[in-house]
């Protein structure tokens, strides 16, 4: 296989995975919030996904779409929106005639820190195939011929897939120089997969979801609890200043975390009370 080849495999690999960590995680925030009073027309899926990938969603002329600001005013705000539809239709409206739902107060969306952090974890991942490989064939042959060579690739072919034995002709090296590299590499996929379980939970975390079985093996029972706190506050940011933007607006929606998820940090509420209660006993 040419080196071009591999680059183009190797390339190929990393962005599969970084597709299926962005999935993922997209999977993850879409499940972990609903939006309620939704009309009958306007798909969840559509509008969550307007929402984390622009930072906000505006309502005017009876649809929801992406909006730009247009203008300022004295406080800075706009004057104006922009509405842009995927079929191509597009108007502006007065910002006192429509409506805008904000995933935060800076209008930041969600979509960049998870492609950035999925990009990260295919790095990892494919740093782990690497050292994986690295370590499983520990040198690189070097000879002089084109048909030693392929011989060469047959025989590591088999290797690979397993074979016991492999049969070669001695002028495989009677003819030809064979030199042989030691790569040496170290085995360092033990600290590359703690580094991308790292990642992922830095992710769940910044999305608002938050496990603490692994976490409580590891570390002291406070640093467990403010993990789940600064987890729980990330998801309320979202539901909070998206309620407060209805509220003020006249709109009937309004932003839930999802009950599996709630309950969850109600019992780490419950936990947490209790344990500062023994202590202070």
């Amino acid at each position: 296989m040419s080196t071009k080849q591999n680059l183009r495999d190797a390339e190929r690999y990393r962005m599969a995975v970084e597709g299926e960590y962005k999935r993922y995680f997209l999977s993850i925030l879409h499940n972990s919030l609903t939006v309620e009073n939704l009309p009958d027309d306007v798909p969840k899926r559509y509008f969550l996904r307007i929402l984390f990938k622009y930072g906000k969603i505006g309502y005017g002329n009876g649809v929801y779409l992406p909006v730009s600001g247009v203008g300022i005013d004295i406080y800075g705000l706009p004057t104006q929106y922009y509405f842009t539809g995927a079929n191509g239709v597009a108007f502006t409206k007065d910002a006192r005639d429509c409506q805008i739902f904000r995933l935060n107060d800076q209008e930041s969306p969600i979509y960049p820190f998870i492609e950035l952090r999925s990009k990260q974890i295919a790095d990892i991942e494919t740093s782990i195939r690497q050292n994986l490989f690295a370590v499983r064939t520990q040198a690189i042959y070097e000879c002089s011929d084109q048909a030693a060579m392929l011989s060469l690739q047959n025989a590591y072919a088999a290797r690979k897939l397993g074979s016991e034995v492999i049969f070669q002709t001695n002028s495989f090296t009677n003819e030809n120089k064979l030199t042989v590299h030691p790569t040496e590499a170290e085995y360092l996929c033990d600290k590359l997969q703690q580094l991308k379980t790292d990642y992922v939970s830095d992710v769940l975390c910044r999305l608002g979801v938050m496990t603490s079985s692994e976490k409580e093996e590891r570390v002291q029972t406070a640093e467990v609890n403010a993990n789940v706190g600064i987890a729980y506050e990330n998801i309320n940011v979202m539901a909070d200043t998206f309620n407060y933007d209805a509220k003020r607006q006249g709109s009937p929606l309004r932003m839930r975390v999802n009950g599996a998820i709630q309950d969850f940090y109600d019992a780490a509420s419950t936990s947490t009370e209790s344990v500062d209660g023994d202590e202070l006993a």
